[in-house]
């Protein structure tokens, strides 16, 4: 099965904070689909409009991430995609949020509940994708500034721990050599 320049895929677990960034990760996994149709079978997708807060709530988030993960596992889905014979696949889990966005409010609960889950896969990448972009212009700029500034603070906090597993990536307006996002949209494209 393993042969050389042949990218292994695993389960994949996205979950995406808020209507825009599940609009990315739609875009995203229809891409990666029509590369290799197959691939549909073993990457699962949650859009989280919003979380309570609270202890029931997050059991019940983490009852509902654990049963995507479960089915993304099935045998058959792994057969499907040609990995029935694969010993100890990885478990990727990808979040998605936009930190100036009033969804991004609940990136700390939903990352408890990943931390509790990550804390049972042995085998396993996270990956946290963050949009900080604003943009002149934007409706209510200073909220969105306060609201970034307070998301990475608490992101700086949490990350310093020693039990970090997420790799962090951070979405500016910039892009190579200088140039700039002009909007959200086009960021978002």
């Amino acid at each position: 099965m393993n042969t050389p320049n042949v990218i292994l895929p695993a389960p994949t677990l996205v979950v995406a904070l808020g209507h825009t960034c599940g609009n990315i990760a739609s875009q995203s996994q229809a891409i990666l689909c029509r590369i290799e149709p197959r691939r549909a079978a073993i990457i699962g997708l949650m859009e989280l409009e919003s979380v309570p807060a609270g202890e029931p709530q997050d059991s019940a988030l983490a009852k509902k991430l654990e049963d995507i993960i479960h089915n993304l596992r099935l045998h058959e889905k792994l057969i499907e995609v040609g990995l029935g014979d694969e010993p100890d696949l990885p478990l990727n889990i990808i979040l998605l949020a936009d930190l100036t966005d009033v969804t991004s409010l609940q990136l700390f609960a939903v990352l408890d509940v990943l931390d509790e889950i990550l804390a049972h896969e042995a085998n396993s990448d996270a990956f946290l994708l963050l949009k900080t972009a604003i943009f002149d212009g934007n409706t209510g700029e200073n909220i969105l500034w306060a609201r970034l500034h307070l998301q990475m603070q608490k992101l700086q906090s949490r990350a310093s721990q020693a039990n970090w597993v997420f790799q962090t990536y951070l979405f500016d307006r910039y892009k190579e050599r200088g140039w700039e996002v002009k909007d959200d949209e086009e960021l978002t494209c």
